[in-house]
């Protein structure tokens, strides 16, 4: 059974990725210690993809699904309307992953 989310509660999934991403690679700069810094960079890198990779999947249109994830405002939640079918976005409707 495959788990419903809304454009929000993704958004704020990749954003929760994207602060995971960041965390150890400031302790890195912060420790000054190499192999720590080597392993930062390896799990932003991983995190990076993966990011990307959701957000690719996630950030489209419900109606026409087209990615949505390059335009302005995506991520603040204030695109209301798809560029490309003129549909409406509901940032709080429940889709199927």
């Amino acid at each position: 059974m495959k788990k419903q989310r809304s454009f929000r509660e993704k958004m704020r999934t990749l954003a929760a990725i994207d602060i995971a991403a960041f965390v150890p690679l400031g302790l890195a700069l912060i420790a000054d210690n190499r192999t720590f810094s080597i392993l930062s960079f390896v799990w932003l890198v991983l995190l990076f993809a993966v990011d990307c990779i959701m957000d690719s999947k996630w950030m489209r249109c419900p109606h026409c699904n087209s990615w949505l994830g390059h335009l302005p405002g995506v991520r603040r939640g204030y695109l209301q309307f798809c560029p490309r079918c003129g549909e409406e976005l509901n940032w709080d409707a429940k889709s199927e992953e």
